[in-house]
């Protein structure tokens, strides 16, 4: 029995949402009902809602075609969340907001279009990195956290799309033995009917 794909889609998209805690401890328990304090618990929330909207509306490693318009609409929203986030060091004192780029990392790099996919993982990346300089942050470990995150997420697509092409090609051989069995067949009968 295979599992259903919103099962895979939340297993997916679980590990990530562990590391949600951190700014939520962060808030709950150094910024206790000061703005900055809520401002990052909505922030969260927020992101954490988004995210898993996005698992649950698009598939993993979808095979062909252009994007749904499940996926513009969500990925829309996950990107407005994530620049959201980009803002709050402007607003707040948060030093975390680069590393909320990993939750748009791992989705992208997942459920985009195949096409899309790699530019996309280009381009999260570069923000990341603009992130870090922009917002003088000496923390190379956001470029290094987004940049892990596309890499093992990618991998995990390309080994999901080789295991989908393996499967369409014992299909097609499977078909083919059957056409190669049915056209022998054919030609015993027409030869024993003479």
């Amino acid at each position: 029995m295979d599992p259903s794909p919103r099962w895979i889609s939340l297993l997916w998209a679980a590990p990530f949402m562990l590391f949600l805690a951190i700014p939520l401890v962060h808030a709950v328990h150094d910024m206790r009902g000061t703005t900055s304090g809520n401002t990052i618990i909505g922030m969260t929330l927020l992101l954490a809602a988004t995210y898993v909207g996005t698992w649950l509306v698009n598939p993993v490693a979808p095979r062909g075609g252009g994007p749904t318009r499940a996926f513009v609409l969500s990925f829309g929203a996950l990107i407005l969340v994530s620049a959201g986030w980009l803002a709050l060091p402007h607003l707040i004192d948060v030093t975390s907001a680069g590393y909320m780029l990993s939750y748009l990392m791992a989705a992208w790099c997942m459920q985009s279009p195949r096409r899309f996919a790699f530019p996309g993982f280009w381009a999260i990346l570069t923000i990341s990195v603009l992130t870090t300089f922009l917002l003088r942050t000496d923390e190379f470990y956001v470029i290094l956290t987004v940049g892990l995150t596309g890499i093992v997420c990618s991998l995990s697509r390309m080994s999901i799309d080789h295991g989908d092409a393996e499967r369409l090609d014992q299909q097609r051989a499977l078909e083919l033995s059957e056409e190669r069995e049915r056209a022998r067949l054919s030609a015993d009968l027409h030869d024993i009917l003479g």
